[in-house]
């Protein structure tokens, strides 16, 4: 368990949202780094994400129950929403509007695909690691560091604390006020709002 634990601060994600911008699809991709990296959506639940799903007046995202990962124990987790960078520091309301803004196709899914209408796990997996090969992001781990290339899984990841991002198993994973386990065991009810659970789900 130790060995596949890696880390990434948050300048390296910085890093990464800045080379996100330098490609073809500089908003979308910064739209995606930033919004896994905010919320810790998994990439299949970005994937599925509408954006009517998306209440950018009020900062919140909803996730209903039909797009979450069920739990090892075949319970259905119950909706979630999400409070959009609560702190200001990560400018993701502001960097999903000039993404949707500059949108000119139609269609339902949040982030988009010209050729299907709606991107998938792997190619939000694509936009993740590109974005870490041009920023030269090589993550932390306990042996040293590792290579710049990171594979995205569906399962989640841990969180890790004090101010990094952690990534296990290849997931990118955010810090957070949250224990390590929380995510994993439990979303939050219905009423509940919360910011940057545990993973980046890129």
């Amino acid at each position: 368990m130790g060995d596949d634990k890696h880390w990434l601060k948050p300048e390296q994600v910085e890093a990464m949202r800045a080379a996100a911008r330098d490609g073809r699809h500089a908003l979308r991709d910064d739209a995606i780094v930033t919004l896994l990296y905010d919320t810790g959506l998994r990439r299949g639940e970005l994937s599925r994400v509408d954006h009517a799903m998306l209440d950018l007046e009020d900062g919140l995202l909803r996730l209903p129950t039909s797009i979450q990962k069920g739990y090892p124990n075949d319970s259905e987790p119950p909706p979630v929403t999400f409070q959009l960078d609560r702190d200001g520091s990560l400018r993701t309301v502001a960097t999903l509007k000039e993404y949707l803004d500059a949108r000119v196709d139609d269609a339902p899914a949040l982030v988009s695909s010209q050729k299907a209408g709606r991107m998938t796990g792997k190619g939000i997996n694509d936009v993740v690691q590109r974005a870490a090969r041009r920023a030269g992001v090589r993550p932390y781990c306990f042996s040293g560091r590792g290579g710049p290339k990171m594979s995205l899984p569906t399962h989640s990841a841990t969180a890790s604390r004090g101010g990094c991002c952690a990534l296990r198993m290849g997931t990118l994973c955010t810090t957070s006020e949250i224990d390590s386990a929380t995510r994993r065991s439990s979303r939050p009810s219905a009423s509940t709002t919360t910011s940057r659970q545990s993973e980046m789900h890129v």
